[in-house]
């Protein structure tokens, strides 16, 4: 069953790069993870240092409790080095790797387009929309329009729009129907 898709109120198109692609995935992620971002590796290196402190001495009979504390300060210093850097570069490094595996380097052509019912974006190889009643917020962040959902984030370039004419009219246009979404159908 083919449904048929609104008239279109504003479309942008572009190029992505594959740095811009692991930024976007980088920023999703935190954004949805939030405080929990951190807190699985540092729980993790936590458990790390205890059982660190914990099982030399149970087993090595010869050691003694003072040793184990400072073979456990130590370890708990080095992962206090180690440990925030790696949690910056391991998500980016991840999101490189999976985005060079399904979609390769080259730049790649995206489509956003604002309909009354939903915002859409096409690439060639993910097509997803959202209902604007789904939008949580709507932004211009840095360097990109950021439309924000419960399950996707939409990123636009600035580079997308000819103008900052052109820009501010489409921020606006989303904005306004996201907030017509939210106060529902109007009834004459």
């Amino acid at each position: 069953m083919l449904v048929a898709m609104a008239d279109p109120l504003a479309q942008v198109s572009f190029e992505t790069t594959l740095s811009e692609r692991v930024d976007v995935i980088t920023r999703m992620s935190r954004r949805m993870l939030g405080r929990f971002f951190w807190m699985f590796p540092c729980t993790l290196a936590l458990l790390g240092v205890l059982v660190i402190a914990v099982l030399p001495p149970l087993l090595d009979p010869e050691m003694s409790q003072p040793e184990a504390l400072g073979l456990a300060a130590i370890t708990l210093a080095v992962l206090a080095v180690v440990l925030p850097p790696l949690l910056l570069l391991v998500p980016r490094i991840t999101a490189r790797i999976a985005i060079r595996r399904v979609a390769g380097t080259a730049p790649t052509p995206v489509t956003v387009t604002l309909t009354e019912d939903e915002i859409s974006s096409r690439d060639p190889m993910v097509c997803m929309s959202m209902p604007w009643a789904n939008v949580l917020r709507i932004d211009r962040e840095r360097s990109h329009i950021v439309i924000a959902g419960r399950a996707a984030t939409f990123f636009v370039p600035e580079r997308a729009f000819g103008d900052d004419a052109a820009r501010a009219a489409f921020l606006e246009l989303a904005q306004r129907l996201a907030a017509a979404a939210r106060r529902g159908p109007t009834h004459a």
